[in-house]
Parts: C-alpha cells; sequence; structure tokens
C-alpha cells in the first residue's frame, strides 16, 4: 500500500509530463519561432516581449524557453534553430529546475500592486549572478494595478543591458497602450484539430495507450485550439479507459451526441420534421446528451456544410473537416441552399445565448428545434424572387387589387382627423351644417352626413341596422333588423330636414331591403380576399410558404 501512494504522489500529469523544452517541441507557432530565430542570429532581440493568446497554447512556457535560450551556454547544437537550448548546460539545467537567482517568475494574478514592481525596480539595479541575462516572466500582466503599470514604464522604455522582459497575457486588450509600445508582441495562434490530433497520437505512443481515431478528433475538437486543454482531456479519457480509449468512451466523458443521431437530427431540421426533431432529441436527452453540446454540434455542421456549400471541394475538405460532415453533404447536397444554412446558423446562435439565461436548457432547446424546422421551411429568396419576375402582371387583377376604394368612411376619417388638428389661432366660428343637393339622395350619403356632423349614435344604427329599400326626395323606406322607436325615427327625421332644407318621411317597412352598408362593407371584404388569394404575386407566396394564410389586406391610402 505504501508503494502504492508513493507512484500515486510521483504522477505527474500529461501538461506537465510533455511540457515543450525546446523550440522544436512547441506546435503551432512556427511563425514565432522564426522571428526569434532570425533576431538572435542577427543579435536583434528585443529588451521585452508581450506574448498573447488563448489559454494553453503555450505563452508561459515559450517563455521559459527563451529565457534558456538567451542563457545558454552552448546553444545551436546541430539544431536548425540557432537559439534552441541545448539543454545540458548548467545554465539551462538551473532554469529547468527552477533554482537560476536570475530567472524570476512572477504571477501579477496575486503580486498586482505598484510594491511588487518596486521590488523588480530595484532589482534591475544588479547585474545577473550566473547568466548571462536577468530576466523577468511576468505571466497574466493584465492583472497589473493601474499604479503598478505606470511605475514600470520608465525602466520597460530603458531597462539596463542585461535585464529583459518577458510578458504573457490571455487578455491583450486590458494592457495599457503604453506598455504595449514598448515590448516586441507575439500573437501565439490556436493550435489547428489536425495539428492536436496528431500530437496526441505521438503522446499515446509514448505512453503505450491505444485509442481510436475519432475519439482522438473529439478530444482536439473539445480542447478549442488548447494544448494543455486538449492534454489535460487526454489525461482524463486515459483514466477512465483500461487502455483502449474509444470513441463512445470519449463521447460519454465529454456529454457528446451519437454522429449518426447527430445526422438524422439536422436532417429532421433540415426537412420541417419537428415531431421527429423533438422525439430524437428527448431520446438523446435521456441517453446523457448536454442539450448544449447538441446545440453545438448543430452549429458545427451548420458552418461545416456552409463551407462545403460555397467553396470548391478541394479547398473545402481541409484536414479539420469531419469525414461524416463530408459525407452528409453529399448525401443531402440538393436539399441544402445557403440561405436555409444562414437561417439555421443565426437562430442557434441566438439559441446558445438563450441557454445561458433560459432555467431549463431541455425546454429552451425544444423550443430552438421548433424555431429551426420552421425556419427550414421558408422558401430560397431567390427562387421566390424569380417565381415573382416569371409571371406576367398585365391582367387588371393587379390593378383592380390594389386600387383604392371609394369608401366614403375613409374620407369620413380623413376629415374628422383634420378637424381635431389643434391650432394656435382661435378657434373658428362654427361652420354651417353639412349639406347634400337636393337631387342627390344616395343612400350611403344620407348615412354618413350624420357621422359629419357628430351624431355617431344614429350613425352607428343607420350603418349597422337599417337595410334600404326605397330612397327619393324627401322620401325614406327601409327595413330595419330591429325595430327602430318612433322617438328615434322623429329624431333621424329631424334631423335630415335640417341638414337638407326638407322635410323627410320614414317608412319601417316589413319588406327586404339592399344590404346594409356594414353588411356592404363585409361582401366587399370578402371579395377582396377572394381577388388577393387568386393573385398571381399572393399564390407564389402562397405556394412557397408552407401554411402561410392571408389575415388581412391593406390598401395604400392615398396622399
Amino acid at each position: 500500500m505504501a508503494q502504492l501512494d508513493i507512484k500515486q504522489a510521483a504522477y505527474r500529469v500529461l501538461a506537465r509530463k510533455y511540457r515543450p523544452k525546446t523550440f522544436h517541441d512547441l506546435i503551432g507557432q512556427e511563425a514565432m519561432v522564426k522571428t526569434l530565430d532570425n533576431a538572435y542570429k542577427t543579435n536583434r532581440l528585443a529588451h521585452a516581449f508581450m506574448l498573447t493568446g488563448v489559454r494553453g497554447v503555450g505563452k508561459t512556457t515559450t517563455a521559459r524557453i527563451i529565457a534558456r535560450a538567451i542563457n545558454c551556454e552552448t546553444p545551436n547544437q546541430g539544431d536548425i534553430y540557432a537559439m534552441s537550448p541545448c539543454g545540458t548546460c548548467s545554465s539551462c539545467q538551473s532554469i529547468l529546475e527552477d533554482r537560476n537567482v536570475d530567472i524570476m517568475e512572477m504571477d501579477a494574478a496575486t503580486r498586482t500592486g505598484v510594491d511588487d514592481i518596486r521590488e523588480i525596480i530595484e532589482g534591475v539595479k544588479y547585474a545577473p549572478v550566473s547568466a548571462k541575462y536577468k530576466i523577468y516572466i511576468i505571466d497574466e500582466v493584465h492583472m497589473l494595478s493601474k499604479a503598478a503599470f505606470n511605475a514600470l514604464l520608465k525602466t520597460l522604455e530603458e531597462p539596463p543591458e542585461k535585464v529583459k522582459f518577458i510578458f504573457a497575457t490571455t487578455e491583450i486588450r486590458k494592457v495599457p497602450l503604453t506598455v504595449l509600445s514598448r515590448c516586441q508582441r507575439f500573437d501565439l495562434r490556436r493550435v489547428t484539430i489536425s495539428e492536436l490530433q496528431s500530437y496526441f497520437q505521438k503522446i499515446c505512443a509514448q505512453e503505450q495507450v491505444e485509442i481510436e481515431e475519432e475519439a482522438l478528433h473529439f478530444i482536439a475538437r473539445a480542447a478549442d485550439g488548447s494544448v494543455r486543454d486538449g492534454l489535460s482531456l487526454l489525461d482524463q479519457a486515459i483514466a477512465m479507459s483500461t487502455g483502449h480509449v474509444t470513441s463512445e468512451d470519449v463521447k460519454n466523458m465529454l456529454g457528446l451526441s451519437d454522429r449518426a443521431e447527430m445526422s438524422i437530427l439536422f436532417k429532421h431540421v433540415l426537412y420541417a420534421k419537428t415531431e421527429d426533431a423533438l422525439k430524437l432529441f428527448l431520446n438523446m436527452y435521456a441517453k446523457g446528451a448536454d442539450p448544449q453540446v447538441i446545440l453545438q454540434d448543430l452549429l458545427d455542421l451548420t458552418h461545416n456544410l456552409s463551407r462545403l456549400k460555397v467553396c470548391s471541394t478541394q479547398n473545402s475538405t481541409a484536414d479539420d473537416m469531419p469525414s461524416w460532415a463530408v459525407s452528409f453533404y453529399k448525401e443531402n447536397e440538393d436539399s441544402i441552399q445557403i440561405s436555409t444554412l444562414t437561417r439555421i446558423w443565426q437562430i442557434l446562435i441566438k439559441g446558445l445565448k438563450e441557454c445561458d439565461q433560459a432555467p431549463s436548457t431541455q425546454q429552451t432547446t425544444e423550443m430552438i428545434l421548433i424555431r429551426l424546422c420552421y425556419a427550414a421551411n421558408l422558401p430560397d429568396p431567390s427562387k421566390l424572387l424569380k417565381a415573382y419576375y416569371d409571371q406576367d402582371f398585365s391582367d387588371e387583377t393587379t390593378t383592380a387589387l390594389f386600387q383604392q376604394p371609394d369608401s366614403s368612411a375613409s374620407s369620413d376619417k380623413k376629415k374628422n382627423n383634420a378637424q381635431k388638428i389643434e391650432s394656435d389661432t382661435p378657434p373658428p366660428e362654427p361652420s354651417a351644417p353639412k349639406k347634400i343637393a337636393e337631387t342627390d339622395y344616395d343612400f350611403n350619403k344620407l348615412v354618413h352626413l350624420f357621422s359629419e356632423n357628430g351624431e355617431m349614435t344614429l350613425y352607428g344604427l343607420l350603418y349597422t341596422q337599417i337595410q334600404p329599400v326605397e330612397v327619393k326626395s324627401g322620401y325614406f323606406e327601409f327595413h330595419a333588423k330591429t325595430e327602430i322607436s318612433s322617438s328615434t325615427l322623429q329624431k333621424i327625421s329631424s334631423c335630415l330636414k335640417k341638414w337638407t332644407d326638407m322635410n323627410w318621411t320614414l317608412i319601417q317597412s316589413k319588406k327586404s331591403g339592399k344590404p346594409s352598408l356594414s353588411e356592404t362593407d363585409v361582401n366587399r371584404k370578402k371579395d377582396q380576399h377572394l381577388q388577393a388569394a387568386n393573385h398571381p404575386i399572393a399564390q407564389i407566396l402562397l405556394t412557397q410558404l408552407s401554411g402561410a394564410t392571408i389575415n388581412g389586406i391593406h390598401t395604400k391610402q392615398a396622399s
């Protein structure tokens, strides 16, 4: 038992065990290494370096390699890089073992104050003890306070000849420009999936671990360009397996969904099979798949399919393009439109943000899938426009559909609205009541006299209940849907006499009359709806937009 405890205590995780010791060991940073090597050859090494990049790409590791390289006693021992440290001299060994007093590493996340910087300012005054250069490595430099940065400026601009600074940060935007301008900046790029996959394969070979190709791809993709994150995941995958790491093990570890199920889910979305998509999602969720990971997988597939759609075959089938995505594209190429993929992408991006705010990621993902299926069923705008321009709109229906109807109600509304406009001038004298010519006894105009003169109660009664039988000079026979009282008839008669300067006889008849004004308007709207539904433009929209209906018709008002 004691021996077992010693072994466990001595174990070093892969990220530490395989930490690069030379520039050759760094992966994906060839541009930076070449620049540093050329500067070393020509004796043009800067006095301060700023290394920036995402977590785990090798910023601190690179800083330590630079410190060893410029202090190495016997560099370039048969190496292609002149700046390559030998790793065997006393200087390299002391730096590797963290016992070189001239190499000082400070974590700015814990030592942020101006007092910590004063220690550095005091220390640079003294010459190196054993190394060629005294080197200060400040990790997470963006965490320094404003006062600390200001205190460092003068020393950073004109340091002693044997002093060099190496800064590392993941938040380059938080570093003051006054500091950046005094440093030589290197942006360490994300390591590609193919590079990570190849690197992890070599490590597995050294560790004598069997691992499936697809499992390596899952880990490399989940690492998101970070070598350290990828090695941590690889360490975890090896620990949970029994010497042979399968893709199924990694999927369970990362909460990934099955690739075959993901292809089927995207196909359901693409063909707007909402019910099937929801059933499959719930099945994947029940098996332990993370809803947000499912959405992320859909997002990745959308991106890959978009690349395949817009790029030529030889350019789009890059090393980091999953083979299953290429196979899916070839099987469904005719059904995949870039406009559909763009809509799916936008919905997924917004949906992932919603998942962070929603109380239930499962319910949120279901709603997102419903939106995706609806959006995928929308027509391609280019095809819709083509169908529009291919139609012949020379018939009379085009003009009739959008012609402004001769509605007195609209005219009355405009007049009433115009009368409501306030003015700074005193109100004019009340105008005389609206009248009509003696020979103009149209039922529609008679009814609208009540609206124009403010008798809205009587206007509503006449508009909805009265069906005209006969209208002539001084005589108005009508059929009422509900019987009208004699007092109301007397009031209607007196109003008409005042507005037309003649006596009116009102006869409430049992005969059926013409449709009331309200019935006329309803019939007119029905005719408009039917006319609109049969119009070529509407036919195109109703055909292309699945489930679309005409809910209303709005005519453009004349100015």
